[in-house]
């Protein structure tokens, strides 16, 4: 399985469905570490090694408000200044639905 540390899989973990990112990558034992950003009954941002044969890729369907803060946690870990900003940039732009039904 061609694996690479930043992509975002899906996991069958303990009769859980994980999704999360690749924050470290071992080729010769055909595992991985996983950053978790959603789960039942794993905390969101716990880290989980997992067997090769359990991860499939994750269909990426769009950014929601919790992927954004995962995603924040990432970029100050890896000292990203410009995705952080983007990122923030992104964050304060969503705009709260009790706004939005207010004006209805």
């Amino acid at each position: 399985m061609n694996i690479h540390v930043g992509d975002w899989v899906d996991v069958a973990y303990e009769r859980d469905k994980v999704i999360g990112y690749i924050v470290q990558n071992d080729a010769e034992g055909e595992r991985c570490t996983v950053k978790v950003t959603k789960s039942e009954n794993h905390g969101r941002m716990e880290c989980l090694i997992i067997d090769y044969r359990k991860i499939c890729v994750h269909e990426y369907a769009g950014l929601v408000l919790d992927d954004i803060g995962s995603l924040i946690d990432l970029a100050l870990q890896t000292r990203d200044k410009g995705w952080f900003n983007e990122l923030m940039h992104e964050f304060h732009s969503w705009v709260p639905a009790w706004r939005v039904l207010q004006k209805n």
